[in-house]
């Protein structure tokens, strides 16, 4: 029976069918608004010194009327990309970031794969124990290696004086001086990179590896090809900030070694510093070389970063595979 002003049950079910197949806006398509606090802060705190940087480089400044006085176009760049000095300090740079790179994810992941096999129980402890010099003040951290190296009264050289009545001057050569700059950096910075794989290690699917464990995978086979390609995303993230990390340290070349022998450890961090404020004065000169840094930095960064993307640790397309699999 009809009851007077209330809609037919079957109009009733037809408008809820339709509200039912009425598309609505999936939750994918707002995904973006909830970094996007994130990324207005981040490009508040870094665009403006960037392009303040950038529009310096192309004037000479006047340090003592504090204007830009003469728009030189790209001149400032042609001098910091002649000079053997920056160039030598684009190369030690470069030097000092693959060698930490490479060091503190290698032993970055040695130590979690240790922890997390041999030492469950006590990863609370070992964590906050190898976190300890990513906490130290790089100042800190710079002076108790130079105490360390020290070559009259450091423990070092008075052990190996012991033994072989000889002492190593470690900075007095380039690159013993660049090695020194390279334990230190890998000192503070593979506590982070422990910390990243072993949450990583944590997070990997048991199904997974109890079934690799079943098909005959062990030791370092197991390791190679189950553990890691389950850890790329981690590999990834990790091998970029360490990078970062070690392409902007300044802290260690000053104390460790003011950049010498002469300027064979200078990194660009200290070239800028030095010419842009404790030398010369010439802040345009420093402008361009901090741009060429950011240039370079960013593009090494994207190159890695699409070049793990697109293929896996062993160089298959990943495109490629998941094609396969799927027919």
């Amino acid at each position: 029976m009809k009851v007077e002003g209330q809609p037919a049950p079957v109009a009733l079910g037809a408008e809820r069918s339709r509200a039912r197949r009425a598309p609505r806006r999936s939750i994918d398509e707002r995904r973006w608004i909830v970094p996007l606090p994130g990324f207005i802060l981040l490009a508040l705190a870094t665009f403006p010194p960037f392009f303040y940087a950038l529009y310096l480089s192309l004037f000479n400044f006047d340090n003592q009327a504090k204007i830009a006085t003469q728009f030189v176009w790209l001149q400032n760049y042609g001098t910091i990309l002649s000079t053997s000095r920056s160039l030598h300090a684009f190369g030690e740079t470069l030097v000092i970031s693959f060698q930490s790179t490479l060091f503190s994810i290698v032993f970055g992941f040695a130590i979690a794969l240790l922890i997390q096999r041999y030492a469950p129980r006590l990863d609370t402890w070992l964590l906050i124990l190898f976190l300890l010099p990513m906490i130290i003040s790089p100042v800190v951290a710079a002076l108790n290696f130079s105490l360390l190296l020290n070559t009259l009264y450091g423990p070092i050289d008075q052990v190996l004086y012991g033994f072989t009545h000889n002492v190593i001057a470690w900075t007095d050569t380039p690159f013993l001086a660049t090695e020194v700059i390279v334990m230190n950096q890998v000192w503070q910075s593979t506590p982070f990179a422990i910390l990243l794989f072993y949450s990583g290690l944590q997070s990997l699917p048991t199904e997974a590896l109890e079934a690799a464990r079943v098909d005959g995978a062990q030791g370092f086979t197991f390791l190679w090809l189950i553990t890691i390609p389950l850890m790329r995303s981690i590999v990834i993230v990790t091998v970029l900030f360490e990078f970062l990390l070690a392409s902007a340290q300044f802290t260690p070349t000053q104390l460790l070694t003011s950049g010498g022998p002469g300027n064979a450890t200078e990194s660009i961090a200290l070239y800028i510093y030095r010419v842009g404020i404790a030398e010369t004065g010439s802040i345009s000169l420093a402008a361009a070389a901090g741009v060429i840094a950011l240039i370079v930095t960013v593009i090494i960064a994207t190159i890695w970063v699409k070049t793990t993307k697109a293929k896996d640790l062993y160089g298959i397309e990943r495109d490629a595979v998941w094609g396969e699999a799927d027919a």
